[in-house]
């Protein structure tokens, strides 16, 4: 049953509701988690038309958790549905060891006409999602509702339990005796006949060499293990079997030549099976193995010859055989050629692997060497082959947020268009493309100030960017336009009396900086004096944070010997700071300091000697300030 319509009373209705939620303050809490209003808004619209809307309702909005709103939405759906299949599809999601297909549950339901209707309303009240084609719970607390509301019992042998699992056995057990092995039952096979205790079972299935390829190549060595430590059996006894196994395809297929290469991924997987085992020497018969076949049927620079150079150094690193791991990686060397296509990063693996056995055999410059060269080849590999890609997406993101802004159909944002130029300047700055960086961000500055209303108009998200660019531009060496960016930020600061806003101390610290490189002291002073006057004007002269920014003006002009109009700056602050804050104050302390250091520049040693000891004197009271005769 699909989701119906709204017509503008049912909307105007389901607003209200929710409108009551949103008020209410012991709903603040829930009504922040996405989840729970996604399913809370989904489930009323979903309910409007119902003849049962009032009743509903207020069993919703007595929902005091994620799981009370959970429990009354699978109540609801439960009612809609055919009961017992509703029932099914939850167990059959819920007992899964990843998800299912919709394919695979298809086909547990029977072809089911209402099976599709039941998955759709799962999916539309985000109970259940599809993620790369496997239907699973959205989350936990779905998983752990489900599991309260259906009353499934905790003892694993409980006979409705064992019958949801068998059919999962059934399923897929249907599909290892016709031979279509794929990684979905290798994953769901093993993990129910497990849980079902079926040891006979479970040992066939784990026999079978294509489980166990499904298994081991898609990183699952722990699990397999684990699944041989149910059935009692150590590693030898493991090794008998897959080796035995092995030997029943190599039977089957003496005469197929086609089938060399995937007998050489059998020895090469089983061989890194073994090796993870510590069975070395069986491990090592098997990839030597496949290394013959292949230098026997292929190119001495294919890259399946590489991969066997590589499986065999790792093998007699672990088994502490550097020297043999050494010759074989530098093997692998020779057969990779920097100038092919994807190569590269392949070569730089080996010569990180290299680094590494040296280091074990200490041999410290070797591996310094072969470090430098692996950097080198993947900071090439990257910019010369995967570069010109990533920035030609770049180019086309940059078109397509721009299209959409300009489109009159579109209802893209300012605000999101800008958002959208800057995410891809960020990404175009980290790749070191700064002058791409600096363009896009150039592009999002005129969006925000095309209209003729300069940059007054959405003055914070101007000066982001504007403070962006500057960081671009600094990075690039061009302090010029770095500091006209800053200067036009500043002045925003200035003009809109945005004093309190935290980012303008970096505006003006980043300024600072510039101007210090720059040796340009007489900008310094503008700066400060500016900065003064703006502070001046919005908190007036009286207050302590005017005080820290006279002090600021008056330290610069004493080191631009500029004494006198220094001494008076000083004396001024400190004013300010024993008016406001009393002369015992650590502020009083930093401005006397500032005075010793001002008449010690002067080779005024008696004043700069008082005023040094008053500053360091924690119980100094304000006659202290003038000099003893």
């Amino acid at each position: 049953m699909k989701m119906s319509k709204l017509d503008n009373t049912e909307c105007v209705s389901c607003q209200q509701l929710i409108q009551n939620i949103m008020t209410n303050k012991s709903y603040l809490g829930l009504i922040s988690n996405h989840l729970y209003r996604n399913v809370l808004c989904t489930v009323l619209q979903y309910m409007m038309s119902d003849a049962e809307m009032q009743t509903i309702s207020s069993r919703l909005l007595n929902c005091k958790s994620l799981k009370d709103l959970l429990s009354v939405v699978l109540t609801i759906l439960e009612r809609r549905h055919n009961k017992r299949l509703f029932s099914l599809v939850l167990h059959w999601v819920y007992f899964s060891q990843n998800g299912l297909t919709l394919a695979e549950l298809i086909e547990l339901g029977g072809n089911d006409p209402d099976l599709l209707p039941i998955l759709f309303d799962l999916e539309s009240v985000e109970i259940l999602v599809s993620i790369n084609g496997l239907v699973k719970f959205v989350h936990s607390v779905c998983k752990e509702t489900v599991f309260r509301h259906l009353s499934i019992p905790k003892n694993i042998d409980d006979a409705s339990t064992r019958t949801i699992r068998q059919n999962l056995v059934d399923l897929f057990e249907k599909k290892l005796t016709l031979g279509c092995v794929s990684y979905r039952v290798a994953d769901e096979l093993p993990a129910q006949l497990a849980a079902l205790k079926d040891k006979e079972s479970l040992f066939k299935c784990l026999s079978s060499i294509f489980v166990f390829v499904h298994l081991y190549r898609r990183g699952r060595l722990t699990t397999l293990v684990n699944y041989w430590k149910i059935l009692s059996r150590d590693t030898s006894a493991v090794k008998d079997i897959y080796c035995s196994a092995l030997q029943s395809i190599l039977d089957e297929s003496k005469d197929e030549s086609s089938f060399n290469e995937q007998i050489t991924m059998l020895y090469d997987l089983l061989g890194d099976f073994y090796k993870d085992l510590g069975l070395f020497s069986i491990a090592q018969k098997l990839l030597e193995k496949s290394l013959e076949l292949k230098e026997e049927h292929l190119e001495p620079d294919d890259i399946l010859l590489t991969r066997s150079y590589f499986l065999l150094a790792r093998l007699f690193t672990q088994w502490k055989k550097y020297q043999t791991a050494e010759e074989y990686l530098k093997q692998a060397l020779e057969c990779n050629d920097v100038s092919t296509e994807g190569a590269s990063s392949s070569i730089a693996t080996i010569l990180e692997f290299l680094a590494m056995l040296c280091q074990h055999q200490e041999k410290g410059k070797d591996a310094d060497i072969y470090r430098k060269n692996a950097i080198g080849l993947r900071d090439t590999h990257f910019f010369q082959h995967e570069l010109v890609s990533i920035k030609l997406s770049l180019v086309e993101c940059t078109q397509l947020a721009v299209t959409l802004s300009e489109s009159a159909s579109s209802h893209v944002t300012l605000e999101e268009t800008t958002g959208w130029l800057v995410s891809i300047s960020f990404i175009y700055f980290h790749l070191k493309q700064y002058s791409e960086a600096a363009e896009v961000l150039q592009q999002a500055l005129r969006y925000l100030t095309k209209d003729n209303n300069g940059d007054m108009q959405n003055y914070q998200a101007v000066i982001d960017i504007q403070c962006k660019l500057s960081f671009v531009y600094t990075t690039m060496g061009q302090n010029d336009k770095a500091e006209a960016m800053l200067e036009r930020a500043l002045n925003i600061y200035f003009t809109l009396n945005l004093l309190e806003d935290p980012n303008l101390a970096t505006v003006i610290n980043s300024l600072v900086k510039l101007y210090r490189s720059q040796k340009r002291m007489d900008s310094l002073e503008r700066l400060h004096r500016s900065h003064m006057k703006a502070i001046e004007r919005y908190y007036g002269v009286d207050d302590t944070r005017v005080a820290h920014v006279i002090n600021e003006l008056a330290v610069h002009l004493s080191k631009m010997n500029k004494f006198e109009e220094a001494i008076e700056l000083y004396e001024q602050a400190m004013n300010v700071y024993i008016n406001q804050l009393g002369f015992q104050d650590v502020h009083v302390s930093e401005v006397l300091g500032n005075l010793a250091h001002l008449f010690s520049e002067q080779r005024q040693g008696d004043l700069a000697a008082h005023y040094h000891n008053v500053s360091a004197n924690p119980n100094r009271i304000v006659e202290d300030l003038l000099p003893k005769q």
